[in-house]
């Protein structure tokens, strides 16, 4: 986590956004001295805690990711979805596991209506449409002590 300065810091270095805070699951506003900076979603699913902490199979990992989707694409037909898939070679890149995360992702794209992106051009949408309407329209988070 950050301390007071950390994402002034960030912000004077030219970072835009953090994926740090699951506080939502939409981008948000942070506050900053100066320039700008937001919150890009990081809430999902993770291999790390999947494979290191629960020891799944890539199977189970497969099916977790797939009911995460699923309730998250139904709920996307009314209110604005998203989610993040953290992935990390050293665990989803054995061919064991690589599969099973193809197969989700095979899942996840025969749906229509899906953006497959990173956590930069999700900042850059945000930044683009909703940023400084959602700088008026809600106070920003209190800078994080």
């Amino acid at each position: 986590m950050y301390n007071r300065q950390s994402l002034d810091l960030l912000a004077q270095a030219g970072i835009t956004y953090v994926a740090d805070w699951s506080a939502d699951d939409l981008p948000f506003p942070l506050r900053v001295e100066s320039g700008r900076m937001m919150s890009v979603p990081c809430t999902g699913v993770s291999d790390g805690t999947v494979f290191r902490t629960a020891h799944w199979t890539g199977e189970q990992f497969y099916q977790l990711i797939c009911d995460q989707f699923d309730v998250l694409y139904e709920e996307a037909q009314s209110n604005p979805s998203m989610m993040a898939i953290v992935l990390h070679p050293y665990l989803s890149g054995h061919a064991h596991r690589a599969k099973w995360v193809d197969r989700a992702l095979t899942h996840i794209t025969g749906h229509k209506d899906i953006w497959l992106t990173t956590g930069g051009e999700i900042a850059e949408w945000f930044y683009e449409r909703y940023y400084d309407n959602a700088r008026l329209a809600a106070p920003l988070p209190p800078r994080p002590v």
